[in-house]
């Protein structure tokens, strides 16, 4: 309260002949609360209209922020839900999608090759979106199969999720 700045003045002015005779009055300040004199019944339902308004306008917020995250949430909420890396067909029930869809989604990336024996490709295995899963047969004979790595179904889950918003 000792400067003499401009506008440190003009703060004095306001806190001594706004905020501190409304906290006298009614115990606390609410800024732009000066314009409704809380001691009539039309100027507190007014200053209510006014709390409301803004209330109102903070939930708008709040919501508009949850919708733009929902996507977001939906695609980590299939992430969390897979452990290690699991076939085509586990990545497409757990993004909700039919495997042959998925598959040719995946085609359309280049992470697998097109035909029967779909193999994953080096742009998928060099990120890490893809693994191989070798096994052997009852004929002793040596298969590989795709799977999808947990960041590849990130990956797949937040385009799906772009795709819906």
């Amino acid at each position: 309260m000792r400067s003499k700045l401009p506008s440190a003045e003009r703060f004095e002015e306001w806190v001594v002949g706004t905020v501190l005779p409304t906290i006298r009055k009614t115990g606390s300040y609410v800024r732009g609360e000066e314009a409704f004199d809380v001691t009539t019944e039309a100027g507190l339902a007014a200053a209510t209209m006014h709390v409301m308004a803004a209330l109102q306008a903070k939930a708008d917020g709040f919501r508009a922020m949850f919708e733009a995250a929902k996507p977001k949430a939906d695609a980590f909420a299939v992430i969390e839900e897979a452990t290690g890396s699991m076939t085509v067909t586990e990545a497409a029930k757990a993004l909700k999608a039919k495997r042959a869809d998925l598959y040719g989604s995946l085609e359309h990336r280049k992470w697998v090759t097109k035909g029967k024996n779909r193999q994953a490709t080096a742009a998928a295995l060099r990120p890490g979106y893809m693994d191989t899963r070798t096994h052997t047969d009852t004929r002793g004979r040596v298969h590989s199969t795709p799977v999808v790595t947990p960041k590849g179904l990130a990956y797949l889950a937040r385009i799906k999720a772009q795709k819906r918003a």
